[in-house]
């Protein structure tokens, strides 16, 4: 039995690994296509007990955190840890009911598998523990044919053809030559839809002139002299002028102060002299302070806010509050029903939840007018957010972060390709602007119009490309989440009820 044993978990290991370095780039994403096969071969083997589930589910999370997350541990190795234990019980619930599935009725076990699985990454989407980045959807950033379905389904429809490939190939190799034909189907109707749709997507450049800038200020920001960042900026700003911008993007808590206090009204002015001295639109990161009743947990409300102040008349628009925080990161999680949270610590920021999609006007300098709206860092994970700014037709959509956390570890290429997803999703261009990198500008088509390295001062052009195609998955089915957990349901009734 221990012999068993050990066979049964070299599968779970083999899997963890292959799915972990699918999440690097150089087209590991490839593995993805064969990651889940050992899995299949683990619950092949046995009906397995709880126990034993129980351990699998932590074998593959530890490997496949530690492969594709340990960037986590540069920043909290307790977070790190709890990451391991979430998605182990994540795991465990998830491999018992593959588990049930496949034994009570195997006719539908891969079927179980599937959206069992769908439904653990629409899962992480959810509650205040959302975490949605192993979602294996995004093991295809390398890939731009690949990608282009995403405007059907987003990316839970990328981490289901990526499932479905894996059952076909598995099928093959149990030596049902049949499925050559189905995998040949889904290949040709997969990349030919994304070779169609990327090359039937007309562009249109906008007169509009964006600059980013990458500025490279040390993560320890807040322990800097305010004067030696402002001039940091005032000279990017300079160099931006020259080029007659309309909009200069600066990073996620470019001001590491709550510049809209009237405390510190002298940042405030500052940044608008800088606005008005370079005849520029200005669009930056913050933080902000509100006074907090006597009864709430803290002295005061802490957002992490960005706002653009508009030239000529160098006015400061309504802030925008970053929605979605980082578990633990920068919230414990559900504070309002548990407060004896807030005692614990774990260098987290406690910040607010903001409430609203915000919506900026810029004009340049030829008279027109666009609208963007931005997202904050995490937000970009979130197809909802997203979906949501592409709704309301704005012409672009701005992300701005910070990534210096994580030094120069595949966590910020992680976290900048998610922007090529979205892109596509929405068809919409987005523009990031990282602190330290990696910035970079995406059009709706998946193309990478501009790509920063990590850690470099860069004052770099960010065009604007828009397209009148639109997206099916903003327009109707941008709730396909939920479809799974149906699916899920309906599967498992069939399983329990229906006789092999």
């Amino acid at each position: 039995m221990a012999n068993k044993n050990i066979s049964y978990y070299t599968y779970i290991i083999f899997a963890a690994i292959a799915l972990g370095i699918s999440r690097y780039s150089y087209s590991l994403g490839i593995f993805a296509f064969i990651g889940f096969i050992p899995l299949f071969r683990f619950f092949e083997q046995a009906k397995h007990k709880t126990l034993t589930l129980l351990k699998a589910g932590a074998i593959f999370s530890i490997i496949n955190t530690l492969i594709s997350y340990h960037w986590v541990g540069v920043v909290t190795i307790p977070g790190l840890i709890g990451m391991i234990i979430l998605f182990g019980l994540y795991y465990w619930a998830s491999f018992g009911m593959i588990n049930y599935i496949w034994n009570k009725n195997p006719k539908l076990k891969l079927w179980g598998f599937i959206m069992t699985w769908m439904a653990l990454e629409s899962f992480t989407f959810l509650t205040e523990f959302r975490f949605p980045w192993l979602n294996i959807g995004y093991a295809l950033v390398d890939f731009n044919y690949l990608l282009q379905i995403a405007d059907i389904g987003g990316v839970y429809l990328l981490s289901f053809l990526v499932l479905l490939a894996n059952v076909i190939i598995y099928q093959i190799m149990q030596g049902k030559k049949q499925f050559i034909y189905v995998m040949l189907i889904l290949v040709t109707v997969w990349l030919g839809y994304g070779y169609v749709r990327s090359s039937n997507i007309k562009l249109t450049k906008e007169d509009i002139k964006v600059k980013v800038m990458q500025p490279c200020i040390p993560v320890d920001k807040f322990d800097m002299d305010l004067q030696d960042i402002l001039n940091i900026y005032d000279k990017q700003a300079y160099y931006a002028s020259l080029e007659d911008v309309d909009l200069h993007i600066w990073p996620e808590a470019s001001m590491p102060i709550s510049m809209l206090d009237p405390n510190y009204a002298n940042v405030k002015e500052a940044v608008r002299a800088i606005a008005k001295r370079y005849k520029l639109n200005l669009f930056l990161g913050t933080i902000h302070h509100e006074k907090a009743p006597e009864n709430y947990y803290f002295d005061q409300y802490n957002y992490n806010t960005a706002v653009m102040v508009s030239y000529p008349e160098l006015t400061f628009s309504e802030p925008y509050f970053k929605r979605i925080l980082v578990p633990v990161g920068e919230r414990m999680p559900y504070l309002d029903y548990l407060p004896f949270l807030r005692n614990l610590e774990f260098g987290q920021a406690n910040w607010e939840f903001g409430k609203e999609a915000k919506f900026y006007h810029v004009k340049t300098k030829q008279g027109k007018e666009f609208t963007y709206s931005p997202q904050i860092c995490y937000e970009i994970i979130f197809p909802e957010i997203s979906n949501e700014i592409a709704r309301h037709d704005v012409d672009f959509i701005v992300n701005i972060t910070n990534d210096a956390w994580f030094g120069n570890t595949v966590g910020t290429f992680q976290h900048a390709m998610m922007t090529r997803v979205r892109a596509i999703e929405t068809r919409k261009p987005i523009i990031r602007c990282a602190n330290n990198g990696h910035s970079m500008v995406v059009s709706p088509n998946g193309k990478i119009e501009t790509y920063s390295k990590l850690n470099d001062l860069s004052n770099f052009d960010a065009p604007v490309f828009t397209t009148s195609s639109e997206s099916i998955y903003v327009k109707y089915l941008y709730g396909i989440k939920y479809f799974f957990f149906a699916g899920l349901f309906i599967v498992f009734l069939l399983a329990k009820f229906l006789k092999v």
